[in-house]
């Protein structure tokens, strides 16, 4: 069901659509991104007041539910390598 939502919805959409916390529809959102889509190519992209890591058109989504935010490319890359560690 999520799954299909997102097909039609923003990620930040999920939790009001299901009656849970945005931060709650995220932190679902990111599971299915990582391990059902098997997302593993995350690029720093530049969003205009820092880099936001991006795969597939999608924005990352740490494990507490929140987007991450990125003074430098390298910082942000430093950090998702860290991530798949």
């Amino acid at each position: 069901m999520i799954k299909t939502l997102l097909m039609e919805h923003h990620p930040a959409e999920i939790g009001r659509l299901l009656s849970i916390s945005e931060s709650e529809g995220k932190k679902l959102v990111r599971e299915i991104m990582l391990n059902d889509w098997g997302y593993k190519n995350w690029k720093p992209v530049n969003v205009g007041e820092g880099y936001a890591l991006f795969c597939e058109g999608s924005e990352w989504i740490d494990e507490n539910g929140d987007n991450l935010l990125f003074d430098t490319a390298q910082e942000a890359e430093d950090y998702i390598q860290g991530a798949h560690q």
